[in-house]
């Protein structure tokens, strides 16, 4: 009856709350059995726990994280029926501590990843956790190149008072990728329903042979990746050939760069008939406005705008208008 009962089969999960595990054992039919749950956090002693019947086919118990330098932490579940049947079960999971004094550095065995928090980089203690590595979802208008799969480390809502490091190998780069196009990149996890995959924020990068580091302030998902793509420029205002009334026209493009972005105005270069100009760049709105401070001339005008983004990928636009005679400017 026994071996009726459990062909269902017998597995074990293991849920990661703030502080400890939640250990939950399951049969696939319900039947009468106790279950014995063994934690072996490396360094630390095992730590043997009893099972607690949560209806007719699962067993649950509760194990407090403790600090331990070693973030290895194996799990297993013993069932023993009431016929003698003897089912196991185990987890593996990384779960390193993150002291408010101490300075903590995980390790992924799966993915090379490698995370260092300096003493006092949190306000409380807390525990760091990984969970198996995934390949990257571009999402659609970014078309960044993945360059390794994604790391995720969690909590994500542990609150950080400083800055660690974070470094991640990075795999054989295609030829035409450029060094200064490979970045570190995260996610907030919440996919755009209009959209297909994560829309990936640039953190930055220092790239060393075939590592990469980068300053960090949370966790989460991350990945490196490479911005191939120049930003995409739009004239907005006034239309291309177009012949004006005004001698202080207001000139107006629109900035589309969604990977590495733009940070600084010095990145966007506006000439007028080869002069540099200095226009107004909103980033909230994409938008690059300039107008003449003293009234254009009569004549025919050039436009060249350059934009260059954080991955040294440049964007040019050309465009030309005519001044027909002066008049107010608006």
């Amino acid at each position: 009856e026994a071996d009726v009962l459990l062909s269902g089969g017998f597995s074990l999960a293991v849920e990661r709350y703030e502080g400890f595990l939640q250990f939950m054992a399951r049969t696939g039919n319900p039947m009468p059995a106790q279950v014995v749950f063994t934690v072996d956090q490396v360094e630390l002693d095992p730590v043997t726990l009893p099972g607690v019947p949560i209806g007719r086919r699962s067993h649950e118990a509760i194990y407090p994280l403790r600090i331990s330098s070693e973030s290895r932490l194996l799990v297993t579940a013993r069932l023993e029926t009431p016929g003698g049947r003897i089912e196991t079960a185990s987890a593996e999971g990384n779960y390193i501590s993150l002291p408010v004094d101490g300075r903590t550095v995980f390790e992924s065995r799966e993915t090379g990843l490698r995370a260092e928090f300096p003493a006092g980089s949190v306000y409380g203690n807390h525990w760091i956790d990984e969970a198996p590595s995934t390949p990257v979802q571009n999402r659609s208008g970014q078309e960044l190149i993945p360059l390794s799969r994604v790391c995720n480390l969690g909590p994500q809502d542990i609150l950080f008072r400083g800055s660690g490091s974070l470094t991640m190998p990075v795999s054989e780069r295609p030829d035409h990728v450029r060094p200064e196009q490979i970045g570190l990149y995260t996610h907030n996890g919440v996919d755009d329903e209009n959209e297909n995959g994560h829309r990936w924020f640039y953190l930055g990068g220092e790239l060393d042979g075939d590592l990469i580091r980068v300053a960090i302030s949370g966790l989460g998902p991350f990945a490196v990746l490479a911005d191939t793509t120049r930003p995409e420029l739009r004239l907005l205002s006034p239309r291309d050939g177009s012949v004006l009334r005004s001698d202080r026209p207001r000139i107006q493009f629109e900035i589309d760069d969604n990977a590495t972005g733009i940070s600084d105005e010095s990145q966007i270069v506006l000439r007028l008939n080869g002069t540099q100009v200095v226009p107004q760049y909103d980033p909230q709105r994409d938008r690059l406005t300039w107008q003449p401070r003293e009234p254009l001339e009569p004549g025919e005008y050039w436009l060249l705008l350059e934009v260059t983004d954080g991955a040294g990928n440049t964007g040019r636009i050309n465009s030309r208008f005519t001044v027909q005679s002066q008049g107010n400017g608006r």
